[in-house]
């Protein structure tokens, strides 16, 4: 596997690390469902702003912003596990994540309490369903991340510092220049 095909991997299994928290939605009639548990939060229903709107001509795919409606769901307090992933597995005979056993992504059973990592959405999907749950849509997992500010692209503002982010540092594309 090339070192771009690893990477592009890599940023997969982030966007489903962030995604893999299951939801499930709230129904009028029912006050609670055996796939409530004490690890989920309720998001309430709601409305808000979804997506930004970019300038003319910008290929930017979250445009124009929209007005969208949330009913109330429960969503996984925490991400699934790396533990809870290797049941599901043992369970019923799927196959381990991507990156399993590696210890720089922080995946396998040395890892027990780390995020699951490496796997598609639709192995996601079919964990969630197992779990007697499903994944959060794209407008909910935004209404909840959002935690109810509005009108700003992050909780502190509209910029994105190095130091705002658990992240490593970038490299530079290109080396300095030495005089």
């Amino acid at each position: 596997m090339t070192i771009a095909s690893r990477f592009s991997r890599l940023l997969f299994a982030y966007a489903l690390l962030v995604t893999l928290s299951c939801a499930t939605p709230v129904h009028k009639q029912i006050a609670v469902t055996p796939t409530i548990t004490a690890q989920m939060v309720l998001i309430p229903a709601g409305e808000f702003f979804m997506g930004k709107d970019a300038e003319v001509g910008s290929d930017e795919d979250h445009s124009p912003a929209h007005q969208v409606r949330i009913d109330a769901f429960y969503l996984d307090k925490y991400e699934v596990t790396n533990a809870q992933y290797l049941e599901y597995c043992e369970h019923t005979g799927a196959r381990l994540p991507e990156f399993w056993g590696m210890d720089e992504f922080r995946s396998g059973p040395g890892y027990p309490d780390h995020p699951v990592v490496g796997i598609s959405a639709r192995e996601a999907a079919r964990f969630a369903e197992w779990a007697g749950k499903r994944l959060p849509t794209e407008a909910e997992w935004e209404y909840a991340a959002r935690g109810g500010l509005a009108g700003m692209d992050y909780p502190h503002g509209d910029v994105l510092e190095q130091t705002d982010a658990n992240a490593p540092r970038p490299e530079p594309l290109v080396p300095p220049m030495t005089p």
